[in-house]
């Protein structure tokens, strides 16, 4: 039996909550809850972290108390989906610096991609 495990992300970004969609959709199993990084308990984590870099375009995965952010996180959760979205653990072969430089690119980018929502609006939490 696969443990719950947590996706926190920038509810404010369209890009994050397109994505959102997609991988609430492949989570067929409900085995991953969806918090926004603007909610009480995103915030919460965050603080706890106390880690320089995490913001609203950080995207965190906790699993069984593990902590991963970044790239890290976004493998994490895609194996966390099992079938064949776990194959992509092959990309940990790519150093985290290079991954998350990739990473980071998207985020700082993300508006110029897909554009700013037209309004606020976080997805509740599961």
């Amino acid at each position: 039996m696969n443990e719950k495990s947590t996706l926190y992300y920038d509810g404010k970004c369209k890009l994050c909550n397109t994505w959102l969609g997609l991988i609430r959709h492949l989570d067929k199993n409900k085995r991953i809850e969806y918090v926004p990084l603007q909610s009480d308990k995103g915030k919460k984590l965050v603080s706890q972290l106390n880690t320089e870099g995490v913001n609203p375009d950080t995207v965190i995965f906790e699993k069984g108390g593990i902590i991963s952010i970044r790239s890290e996180a976004v493998l994490n959760c895609l194996m966390q989906l099992g079938g064949w979205w776990a194959t992509v653990k092959v990309l940990r072969i790519m150093p985290l610096k290079f991954r998350d430089a990739i990473y980071n690119y998207i985020a700082r980018n993300r508006y110029k991609f897909v554009g700013k929502p037209d309004s606020v609006t976080c997805k509740n939490e599961n």
